[in-house]
């Protein structure tokens, strides 16, 4: 783990309001309005995950936006954003 990444972990998990530090710190490509992260982990390349508006992610959610598999077998560097959008019913 970087520097960076330790330290963003440190103070997420030191905050009272971890939406709030999420949003204020630009951690992750989008962190929408009324939503909430409850795991203790900052995700490798946050910058990539796109999580929408009234989103809850649970404690042991992981959010891989990468697949070392298609990389290892086709021998290439292959990633791809996240995004988690509220589910609306048609």
């Amino acid at each position: 783990m970087d520097f960076k990444r330790l330290w963003r972990t440190i103070r997420l998990n030191l905050s009272n309001d971890k939406g709030k530090y999420l949003r204020r710190a630009h951690i992750f490509e989008y962190f929408g309005k009324n939503s909430t992260y409850a795991s203790r982990k900052i995700p490798l390349y946050p910058e990539l995950i796109y999580i929408g508006d009234n989103v809850r992610l649970a404690a042991n959610v992981l959010l891989v936006p990468h697949d070392m598999a298609h990389a290892m077998l086709n021998n290439n560097n292959f990633s791809e954003s996240i995004k988690v959008s509220k589910y609306q019913a048609k």
